[in-house]
């Protein structure tokens, strides 16, 4: 009888070593890290293209204003205030000059909301089939904003000063 005691404990201990292995799995992905970048991975293949419908236009941004806002270039080369959305954050980084698709507010004509992120080969494919203008993006290449006006003077003022009165 002691015999039939020491292998009906034996067996089980191998039942449940056996239980606790097919419960637990093996740990084929990894730790936290894994698991953290799964979190924030972005698929790199191919997206689908979203297109303009009524109440929405295509345009550039023009300035960041801060506070998920900032200035959109429209295609009749007037400004609006887009506010992005609050998906985008954190996840979609808008900068100027990239192009957009904004969303018209039928409360407010003055605003809109961004609604999408066009990346270079769909904004390729938009000025091919002619949805986008692509005047908008040759005009913002050439800032004007770092020309000098005729009435500036140089700093050769600046030269005269005694350094003796110091």
């Amino acid at each position: 009888m002691n015999d039939r005691l020491k292998i009906d404990i034996v067996f089980l201990i191998f039942v449940l070593l056996l239980e606790k292995e097919r419960n637990m799995g093996k740990n084929l992905g990894g730790g936290k890290k894994k698991k953290r970048g799964a979190k924030y991975s972005q698929d790199k293949g191919k997206r689908e293209m979203v297109l303009k419908a009524d109440g929405q236009e295509y345009g550039m941004v023009e300035k960041m204003l801060g506070d998920m806002r900032c200035n959109v270039l429209r295609s009749n080369k007037t400004s609006i205030i887009c506010h992005i959305r609050g998906r985008f954050k954190r996840r979609v980084w808008i900068n100027n000059g990239d192009v957009v698709l904004f969303s018209l507010r039928e409360f407010e004509d003055d605003k809109a909301d961004i609604i999408y992120k066009y990346n270079s080969d769909e904004i390729e494919y938009l000025k091919s089939n002619g949805l986008f203008d692509a005047t908008l993006i040759l005009e913002s290449e050439n800032p004007q904003s770092f020309r000098l006006d005729e009435n500036d003077q140089d700093s050769s003022d600046d030269e005269n000063i005694n350094l003796s009165s110091l």
